[in-house]
């Protein structure tokens, strides 16, 4: 096991990547160093440990992603998709824990290629409690359009409950 100081500087060399202003907006800068000094270190450190405390005693991790803008679908967002993909990986591989991958429905292709890019088994949602431990395991869901369809959703996976149902809740488009 590493060392809390080399863990602290993982942190903080990944905060910063993560915290890079590429385009000088110049507001990410502040902002991150408000919301470090804030948490006492990096941000990146403090949300792995409570993501590992959080599944310590099992559990799906739900991660939900895709935003589809007007005039760029089949694309959809660009950052989402492939940050989610690194993240269920990591859960996967370094917890041990099933992943299920919440998206608008055009864009579970994407996603689903992604994970498996990453190096994931793509199972159905029914299976993928039972794959835990075997192999590195996600299911994708479509993102409900409307409450009585999330509501559905839920019913037909039970680990789908509390905190995670709001979660993979309705796209409201504004």
């Amino acid at each position: 096991m590493p060392s809390d100081a080399l863990l602290h500087q993982i942190g903080l060399n990944v905060d910063r990547i993560i915290s890079c202003d590429l385009l000088s907006y110049g507001a990410i800068g502040p902002l991150f160093e408000r919301a470090e000094a804030r948490q006492g270190g990096p941000l990146s450190l403090k949300a792995a440990r409570l993501l590992r405390e959080a599944l310590s005693e099992g559990g799906t991790l739900l991660l939900t992603t895709g935003l589809i803008l007007p005039g760029q679908y089949p694309h959809g967002e660009t950052d989402g998709p492939l940050g989610t993909a690194v993240l269920a990986r990591a859960v996967a591989f370094g917890l041990g824990r099933p992943v299920a991958v919440c998206c608008e429905e055009e864009l579970m292709p994407l996603m689903a290629a992604l994970v498996r890019r990453a190096g994931l088994q793509v199972v159905p949602a029914q299976d993928l409690v039972a794959s835990a431990g075997r192999r590195p395991a996600a299911a994708m869901l479509p993102l409900a359009r409307s409450e009585e369809e999330a509501a559905r959703a839920c019913r037909r996976w039970p680990e789908c409950t509390g905190a995670a149902s709001r979660r993979c809740a309705p796209t409201r488009h504004r």
